[in-house]
């Protein structure tokens, strides 16, 4: 039967290879995000070459075997969620490929056993205030203006510890950020709010032995640097260990989502630009609703009369 298949699909298929498919695909999805774009691209490099009428289950493992040995640059493996994100244009590819008489069927790849979401309770401002308390009595008073300014701006660790003087434009109404992927350098104009604008001011005159924008006690560079021991002793003293400074964006983007009005897909692309996340999936998070929001919205249909009635 696998004989038969292997005869057959090449015939239904001509010479189509797969980087001819993806290119139609491309044709037709001209709205596809940049994240599955990105994807599709490095399949295409990986087994391009090849007739779609040839591809098999096996070619897929051994491609998803190759993704599970990826190391991400936070120094861990891949998440298998990652790994089956990797395959979700291309499995749709397939589909659109069976549909259009390119091949009878497709080769169908299991999918990796994803683990639950890390659930993040943002940090309330109770929280946050005993952060910066803990700043004090910690001796680690460098970290309360990167602390605000993660509240204010939502940026990532790395893109905050690399901020230079030389990335801040506009007086301190934009910053640079270099995003650095597959060895290539963009810029990124971050346009900050009016309290990131003052924070960012104060720190430009304030650290005059460093390039960075916030000083630390990076022996290297005068940076913050890692200050992983900081920010360990500055939640240990605010009973705050377990919640980790990514945190800090999840509650700046959550805020904007809550703060945002209008209809799911307005909020959605302010979460996007607030994030500077491509792809829509990555802020469902920022867009739920906890108890306390569905009570207060609840709350909105409060209607109460002193007439009429009795208590």
């Amino acid at each position: 039967m696998q004989q038969k298949a292997s005869h057959l699909r090449p015939k239904t298929l001509g010479t189509k290879s797969i980087s001819q498919a993806i290119d139609d695909y491309l044709y037709y999805k001209d709205n596809l995000n940049e994240t599955d774009r990105y994807h599709l691209e490095r399949i295409r490099n990986e087994i391009g070459e090849k007739p779609l009428g040839l591809l098999t289950k096996e070619h897929l493992k051994a491609l998803q075997k190759k993704y599970k040995k990826v190391i991400t640059n936070k120094g861990k493996p891949i998440s298998n969620k990652a790994i089956n994100r990797r395959f979700n244009a291309f499995n749709a590819l397939l589909e659109m490929a069976v549909d259009e008489g390119w091949i009878e069927f497709k080769p169908r790849l299991k999918k990796l056993t994803e683990l639950p979401d890390k659930k993040r309770k943002p940090y309330t401002t109770e929280e946050i205030e005993r952060l910066i308390i803990a700043c004090n009595t910690t001796n680690n008073t460098h970290l309360i203006d990167p602390i605000l300014f993660y509240m204010n701006t939502g940026f990532r660790k790395q893109e905050l510890v690399s901020l230079k003087k030389e990335d801040v434009k506009n007086d301190g109404a934009v910053v640079v950020v270099k995003i650095v992927k597959d060895k290539e350098i963009t810029n990124q104009e971050v346009i900050l709010n009016n309290e990131a604008k003052k924070i960012v001011r104060r720190n430009l005159t304030a650290n005059v032995e460093t390039e960075y924008l916030f000083a630390g006690k990076s022996i290297l560079n005068g940076g913050l640097g890692d200050f992983k021991k900081a920010w360990t002793a500055v939640r240990k003293t605010a009973n705050l260990l377990h919640k980790d400074i990514h945190t800090i964006r999840h509650t700046a983007s959550t805020n904007v989502g809550k703060r945002t009005k209008g209809s799911k897909d307005w909020r959605t692309k302010s979460i996007k630009s607030f994030t500077r996340h491509k792809s829509s999936r990555a802020i469902q998070s920022y867009l739920h609703l906890t108890e306390d929001d569905k009570k207060e919205t609840a709350e909105l249909a409060s209607f109460g009369v002193t007439f009429g009635v009795t208590e």
